[in-house]
């Protein structure tokens, strides 16, 4: 059984070069209720992963449900990731307009 089954995995092919983006239904439902409101924790977008050929963009976001005892901190979650060929600034607008729209 799969924790987070992915609902969502599109393959886009972007000047012949391969994006994958990969995300679950519930990923995005906890963004949405831990990410938008003013008082609520910031998505962190972070592109600094290289993969042999590819790069790695992935989403974190604090998560109110949980809580670690030992710090008092919301629980670091992971969102939805994306995979591609070439780094790019459109990557990283790409990935902000799905997290945003979810």
């Amino acid at each position: 059984m799969c924790l987070y089954p992915y609902d969502k995995m599109a393959m886009i092919l972007v000047d012949r070069k391969p994006w994958v983006y990969i995300a679950s239904e519930q990923q995005e439902k906890d963004i949405k209720l831990n990410c938008t409101c003013k008082d609520k924790a910031i998505a962190n977008i972070d592109s600094t992963f290289k993969l042999g050929r590819f790069y790695l963009t992935n989403v974190t976001y604090r998560n109110s449900a949980f809580v670690n005892v030992k710090s008092n901190n919301h629980a670091i979650m992971l969102g939805p990731v994306m995979i591609y060929a070439e780094q790019s600034a459109s990557e990283n607008a790409y990935m902000a307009k799905n997290v945003s729209e979810s």
